[in-house]
């Protein structure tokens, strides 16, 4: 329920950063934490500057790709917040629609 920012200079680790608070890089040792609580990483989304996207994949595969990492991941629920129309192409998304 919080949106924060993150200033740091040019080449300070704040991409390698933001893939380990998603889960998308891992490592060995440690643990990353908030206020001494280590984080969920199924409660993180990270939005890409440049979305790519398979050709001709609709909303609705695109998001299902989520599943396979996150098995909880519900994706009529996050479309109540987004309304999607996941029958369409991505390719056709506006900017906003596709971040």
């Amino acid at each position: 329920g919080e949106v924060a920012v993150f200033l740091a200079p040019p080449e300070s680790g704040k991409t390698t950063l933001f893939n380990l608070i998603s889960g998308n890089f891992t490592t060995k040792k440690g643990e990353i934490s908030v206020e001494d609580k280590p984080i969920n990483y199924h409660d993180i989304g990270l939005m890409e500057t440049h979305p790519v996207f398979y050709p001709m994949i609709t909303g609705r595969e695109y998001m299902q790709i989520f599943t396979i990492r996150n098995k909880a991941f519900d994706i009529e629920k996050w479309n109540t917040v987004f309304h999607l129309p996941l029958k369409d192409v991505v390719d056709n998304y506006s900017t906003g629609m596709q971040k």
